[in-house]
């Protein structure tokens, strides 16, 4: 129950967030759209391209307009109690983690497991962003399959174990980093659950203590490697050689035995590596008609320089890890990170030979967060997501490294004296309280997208697409004055053709519905003049705008002639483009209406030179020409 109320309490504000501007409305919109529910379509689509394949999130869409039409409270409502479900089964997979491994369960360790994990800072964004709920939905299924894989160990029902893979393989249909989790599955089977008790060999399997001095011995050369040569194929090298020096130094009368139980681990883990990533092709074979995508344009490119994919993989592993440990500052959008985590990243691959070889069951728990968050290290080429990085890659992973590193220190703990538990009480009710804290404020900032973009821009000035977004989130939340001073500012420092005209419509656009008129019509003239091959989108909003204008108020003298003017020349130049005499002739009527009459003449004019004796419409043209050429004279 007090789960429940943390977690809730500090979730409360995301209830009363509206739909992100980031892919929530572009899904939501094609749901809503949808009359309905093709199911052959949603798990077997056929495309020629296929991106991501998720039919369970387009199933839970399709949920939500059945059973309240989409409402975008309810839908962050679900996404809060889909995160608290996750929280829970934290809870009980740490609590029988705990017995399993230790003989004992802490309760009050297992709420703290849990309490860290749904308060953590980086699965915000998980839960904030409606179109996040694939991490969330995933992790429901894989965590499901985790807390029946510990009763399995536990109990060896062959029913717990078939209840395991289903939950694994639909996790897939949730997400595709789930195909991380089925790759490591096999450690699960391995791991040393207790002292002296292997699931798989009754054999005891005892290792030396990791050696802190031989460990950044290995670190300094593989760094120095790195750093001089640039080669990073040396650091696997180096990883390979650390884990035989760690598997001969193995202490126990029947070496040999032991040595083949951890080839036979590898064995697994690598059987299990190739056919689930046999069976992820096949089913993308499946369901779509062919393999042209964006993913297969990164593994194009992670081929095309092996040293390059490493390094970049290794900062990528860096960057996640320094992620959960300090995740401060939070930002929505990582398009590239400091190489400086290359040598974090080093660093960890050390731990995780050691983590290999010791396989217990919190080294486990570790390896498979990381086998979680592989599949997303593809992203940091940046050709498949709209961000190369992203906190909420890390949602699943941070459940698995806080179950495992605290399921080690509760072992440390046994041999600690009564004090040390409540100075460790004491410190864990701190951390909750700092950890409840910056995610709650951070559920505030969710709540606007204006508030979310300027963040997000702040932190990442230097990206012209950021500050286009960030201009319609104000448009959108009717910012008039901070759009147009945004707007002259990206425009003046970041000058873009298309993304002025792509401003410039929204800024004209609202400013004119609000009455602006001179506003808007400064906007548009200014990027007209600044380009002389304006894009159609632009003309297109101008002429909009300009004959809304002409049709809805009553202008006269100076104003009415500028906006005739503009209208004319907008019209004019898509007429150059479209080659259609309506668009002209609809201007012309509208600067008749107005009184612009010579304006009037010089449209109707310029649609007579233009078409052939025989158009019916010259004839239309010629008779509008002199009726404004009579007027205004």
């Amino acid at each position: 129950m007090l789960l429940i109320a943390t977690v809730f309490s500090v979730y409360y504000p995301t209830l009363f967030a509206g739909q992100c501007i980031i892919d929530d409305q572009d899904a939501i919109f094609s749901v809503f759209n949808a009359e309905t529910l093709d199911l052959k379509g949603l798990f077997f689509p056929g495309t020629a391209s296929g991106g991501y394949y998720r039919p369970l999130i387009g199933l839970s869409y399709w949920f939500d307009k059945k059973a309240w039409f989409l409402h975008e409270q309810l839908m962050h409502f679900e996404g809060v109690v889909f995160h608290l479900f996750n929280a829970l089964l934290v809870f009980a997979a740490f609590n029988k983690a705990q017995k399993i491994y230790l003989g004992r369960a802490a309760g009050w360790l297992s709420l703290f497991a849990a309490l860290v994990f749904g308060l953590h800072p980086v699965v915000t964004e998980s839960v904030n962003w409606i179109s996040g709920r694939t991490d969330v939905m995933m992790s429901n299924l894989v965590l499901l399959s985790l807390v029946m894989m510990l009763f399995y160990i536990e109990q060896r029902r062959p029913w717990q174990l078939i209840a395991v893979i289903l939950l694994a393989f639909s996790a897939l249909l949730a997400k595709e980093a789930a195909l991380g989790y089925i790759m490591g599955i096999p450690l699960l089977f391995c791991c040393r659950t207790g002292e002296n008790n292997c699931v798989i060999s009754s054999a005891p399997l005892t290792i030396e203590s990791f050696k802190v001095i031989r460990f950044f011995i290995y670190y300094a050369v593989a760094l120095l490697t790195a750093i001089f040569t640039g080669f990073y194929w040396c650091v696997i090298i180096i990883f390979i050689l650390y884990m035989l020096h760690l598997i001969y130094d193995i202490k126990h009368a029947n070496s040999v035995l032991n040595r083949k139980f951890i080839l036979k681990t590898v064995f697994l883990i690598s059987a299990s590596t190739a056919l689930s990533s046999i069976l992820f092709v096949l089913i993308r074979r499946l369901v779509f008609s062919s393999n042209i995508s964006k993913l297969g344009q990164t593994v194009v490119l992670m081929c095309a320089d092996t040293n390059y994919t490493l390094s970049l993989f290794l900062g990528a592993v860096g960057f996640y890890v320094k992620k959960f440990f300090m995740p401060l500052p939070l930002n929505f959008f990582i398009i590239e990170v400091d190489p400086l985590y290359d040598l974090l990243g080093i660093a960890v691959l050390l731990c995780l030979a050691h983590m290999l070889i010791r396989c217990d069951l919190p080294s486990v728990l570790i390896l498979l967060g990381v086998a979680l968050l592989a599949p997303a290290l593809p992203f940091a080429f940046g050709t498949i997501a709209w961000t190369a990085y992203a906190e909420r890659y890390i949602y699943l992973s941070s459940a698995f490294w806080t179950m495992g590193i605290l399921l080690f220190a509760a072992k440390m703990l046994k041999q600690r004296q009564r004090c040390c538990h409540q100075m460790l009480i004491v410190s864990s009710v701190f951390l909750v309280m700092l950890a409840a804290g910056i995610s709650y404020f951070r559920n505030i900032t969710w709540q606007s997208n204006a508030i979310l973009m300027a963040d997000t821009v702040r932190q990442s000035p230097k990206r012209r697409m950021l500050h286009d977004i960030y201009l319609q989130s104000l448009v959108q939340a009717g910012r008039l004055d901070d759009a147009l001073i945004e707007y002259r500012k990206i425009s003046s420092s970041m000058p873009d053709l298309l993304g002025d005209a792509r401003g410039a419509s929204m800024v004209g656009e609202a400013l004119a519905q609000t009455g602006r008129i001179d506003e808007a019509l400064d906007t548009y003239e200014t990027v007209l003049l600044r380009n002389r091959l304006s894009p159609e989108p632009l003309l297109y909003s101008c002429v909009r705008v300009t004959r809304q204008i002409l049709a809805d108020t009553r202008l006269a003298g100076n104003k009415a002639e500028r906006v005739s003017s503009l209208e004319h020349f907008c019209s004019s130049n898509l007429y150059q483009m479209t080659k259609s005499p309506t668009l002209l002739l609809e201007g012309g009527d509208r600067a008749m209406k107005a009184g612009s009459f010579k304006a009037a003449y010089s449209t109707f004019d310029e649609v007579f030179k233009s078409l052939s004796l025989d158009d019916r419409l010259k004839r239309v043209a010629k008779m509008k020409r002199e009726r404004a050429r009579q007027r205004f004279e």
